[in-house]
């Protein structure tokens, strides 16, 4: 009995480590700077995990707001690092509010690749109103580091449960 619970608790524990660290070693991510803007106003984009130009990829990174279809803003290769830089213009007409800035790669079939898009949060503020100071937005973790957690809970209770019903069988008095 000791063996099985000594299972399920390992594998409660070591699964979500593997789960989150997979989970920030996919993907491709952004950076905006600023991540407020006024309409009209310069936004540079530094982006890292992207796939370089080869065979099966276009050789670019297309920049869109709040749409992987949408017009780009504008377009970067990727370096041999797998990063990519770029600046664009917030829209004048553009209102404010929270937009999704999308950094888009496409396959030469016409796919978008694995990994992408990448996204970050691009808060836009009257062209009248100040940019305040601070920080960007804070993000809640990427949704494969909450699937990691909620599936090592449910391994957890399932091994706590089979372990107590173990113990319930086992102090029972024969003959019961």
């Amino acid at each position: 009995m000791g063996r099985r619970f000594g299972l399920f608790l390992a594998v409660g524990l070591v699964l979500p480590l593997a789960v989150a660290a997979s989970a920030f070693a996919q993907g491709a991510r952004l950076t905006l700077t600023p991540s407020t803007a006024r309409p009209g106003e310069t936004v540079n984009v530094a982006g890292a995990a992207f796939n370089p130009a080869n065979a099966n990829v276009s050789t670019g990174v297309d920049i869109r707001l709040s749409t992987r279809d949408g017009e780009p803003l504008a377009n970067a290769a990727p370096t041999p690092q797998n990063t990519i830089t770029a600046s664009f213009q917030v829209p004048p007409t553009l209102t404010p509010g929270e937009y999704l800035v999308i950094a888009t790669q496409v396959s030469n079939r016409g796919r978008h690749t694995f990994g992408g898009p990448g996204r970050a949060k691009l808060r836009v503020v009257a062209a009248s109103g100040a940019v305040p100071a601070g920080r960007s937005p804070v993000e809640g973790p990427p949704p494969a580091v909450i699937a990691g957690a909620l599936l090592a809970l449910i391994v957890l209770a399932s091994g706590t449960t089979l372990a107590v019903r173990r113990l319930r069988t086992l102090n029972q008095p024969l003959g019961s």
